[in-house]
Parts: C-alpha cells; sequence; structure tokens
C-alpha cells in the first residue's frame, strides 16, 4: 500500500513461476502432436509445483517466416493477456 496526498492507492502486483518448455520432434510420438509420456509428466509436476507452464513447440515455430513472427508469437504465448506489450 502507497499513501500519498492523504489518498491509498492499492497496488495488486502478481508474480508467476514460468516454465519455458521447448518442445522438438523428439519430444513427440512419431508422425504426431502428441508429447511423450515423459514430457506430458514433466509439464504436470512442473505444474503441481506451482510454475506456469508455457508450451513452444516445434511444429508452431517452423511455421513463423521472420524474427519479427518470432519474437510476437513468443510474446503471445508468454504474455497472453497484455496483447499489446512491446520490447
Amino acid at each position: 500500500r502507497i499513501i500519498k496526498n492523504s489518498k491509498k492507492l492499492n497496488f495488486s502486483l502478481q508474480f508467476f513461476r514460468v516454465a519455458l518448455c521447448i518442445d522438438d520432434p523428439n519430444r513427440f510420438s512419431l508422425n504426431t502432436k502428441h508429447l511423450l509420456g515423459k514430457e506430458a509428466m514433466k509439464q504436470r509436476h512442473l505444474r503441481l509445483l506451482g510454475f506456469h507452464v508455457v508450451q513452444i513447440p516445434y511444429y508452431e515455430i517452423e511455421l513463423l517466416k521472420s524474427r519479427v513472427e518470432l519474437v510476437e508469437y513468443l510474446q503471445r504465448k508468454l504474455f497472453p493477456q497484455k496483447v499489446g506489450v512491446r520490447w
């Protein structure tokens, strides 16, 4: 709480623990978009430990054509609630 000029301002800051999982083709079942069991379990355990898991699968990255698209993609994945965030 910050008190300034006799007015009370409340700030609610939220902090998240983020686990960024960048998954290459070896982490998926052959010719599918389904994670292997150990990878799915890893993400479940991270969630149980309180992490916000952000998955970056290879098949989404391969569709991007430029660095700008990559940066925009990562911003959308990491900050989905803040559409207008710019670095």
